[in-house]
């Protein structure tokens, strides 16, 4: 099997500090604090295909799957270029490095920050 390279957008919601979760339809009128998390990788664990907010194959510039509202491929990595360029800058480095994305390759988007 192939070797690819991974972005892995996960986000989850808690009730935001001195909330009271007790209260009637808080799940609907409460107020959320939303993380977000990322990860780059080259392997997917079994439990991101179903926790993960967005998977993208980098190596082949496509979603592999994604449940957020920000549907286009250039879109979401521009999300993660201006929020993650350090990480991200770092990961595609090593990416070439390995063969994982082609040398000059832009992946489908402004290109590296």
């Amino acid at each position: 099997m192939a070797k690819n390279a991974y972005i892995v957008l996960v986000h989850k919601f808690r009730p935001a500090p001195g909330e009271n979760t007790s209260m009637k339809d808080f799940l609907n009128k409460g107020n959320w604090e939303m993380f977000e998390e990322v990860f780059f990788v080259t392997r997917i664990r079994k439990r991101w295909w179903q926790e993960a907010t967005t998977i993208i194959n980098i190596t082949s510039g496509k979603i592999e799957t994604n449940r957020s509202d920000t549907r286009e491929y250039k879109d979401i990595m521009q999300h993660v270029i201006i929020t993650y360029p350090t990480h991200y800058n770092n990961f595609l480095k090593e990416c070439k490095d390995e063969g994982l994305v082609m040398k000059g390759h832009q992946t489908q988007d402004s290109g590296e920050v």
